[in-house]
């Protein structure tokens, strides 16, 4: 796996210009990798994968799945707001006169937090059944 100067990552923003195909990363992106990867251990708990020397997945479908499964969430993050998890978490507060609401589910934290696309790069190379439950501490 990859490393910056605060750990390691499934994917760098190399890997993300590469994924997106675009022109160059957009700013902050290192951080939410990191964040994702951070994300991705959790999902990838229980799997049962090969890996090499540097603990990356070694077939090369695991490795592009778990490649785009990373840039997915910093994506979805940045798109939802949700790089924290506390919006599908909140479903009704009120402090003096401010109210906040979010139509989330307090018993599935990852309701908004992964998005599907992710899980479905994941089954797709193997790392996870389908319809798997995504996260779970």
């Amino acid at each position: 796996m990859p490393m910056t100067a605060r750990g390691y990552t499934y994917a760098t923003a190399a890997d993300y210009v590469a994924y997106r195909q675009a022109a160059a990363a957009p700013d902050g992106i290192d951080s939410l990798l990191l964040a994702a990867s951070r994300e991705l251990d959790v999902i990838l708990k229980c799997s049962r994968y090969p890996v090499d020397t540097a603990g990356d997945p070694a077939r090369p479908e695991q490795r592009q799945a778990v490649i785009g499964a990373c840039c997915e969430i910093a994506d979805w993050w940045t798109a939802t707001g949700n790089a924290d998890g506390l919006r599908s978490m909140i479903t009704a507060a009120s402090i003096g006169g401010v109210n906040v609401q979010w139509n989330g589910t307090p018993g599935d934290p990852s309701a908004g937090r992964i998005p599907p696309k992710a899980g479905v790069l994941l089954a797709g190379a193997g790392l996870i059944q389908p319809g798997a439950v995504l996260y779970a501490h």
